[in-house]
């Protein structure tokens, strides 16, 4: 796996004053490129669930619109609890997620590992998944 360094943290001594230069404590993480490449698919999946309007992504900012229907793109109201229901099972799980009105959010860090970012997608894939059956927007699996 190719690594290089995302970012380099400055490090200030006690006193601020002090003539010692700060140190630097460089990070590595994994090639944005590949990590980006390993994105696209997994986030992909996420359509196989019918209240997914639409996955927009830029970078490793990632948008998942929730919809009650595909086609004339109705959002859920406030009262259905979908949105944040998905965000509460998601953070029971282990991961923090947030809302933007009908969009869940998601902005993995950058120095996370393919299994990382592979875990947050099945995450919120779960997620939707059991809030959606939950709320009868789908079949509970036999």
């Amino acid at each position: 796996m190719k690594y290089r360094s995302c970012t380099t943290l400055h490090i200030l001594p006690y006193n601020a004053h002090s003539p010692r230069r700060p140190w630097r404590l460089s990070l590595p993480c994994l090639n944005g490129s590949i990590a980006l490449s390993f994105l696209v698919m997994p986030i992909q999946a996420l359509y196989e669930l019918p209240i997914v309007g639409d996955i927009r992504q830029r970078g490793f900012m990632i948008g998942v619109e929730i919809v009650k229907d595909r086609q004339t793109k109705e959002t859920f109201t406030l009262q259905e609890i979908v949105v944040s229901g998905i965000i509460h099972t998601a953070r029971e799980n282990g991961l923090i997620i947030r809302e933007l009105g009908p969009v869940i959010t998601m902005m993995p860090s950058l120095s996370m590992s393919e299994k990382e970012l592979d875990i947050m997608v099945e995450t919120v894939y779960r997620a939707i998944q059991e809030v959606s059956i939950h709320k009868g927007l789908i079949p509970a699996a036999n």
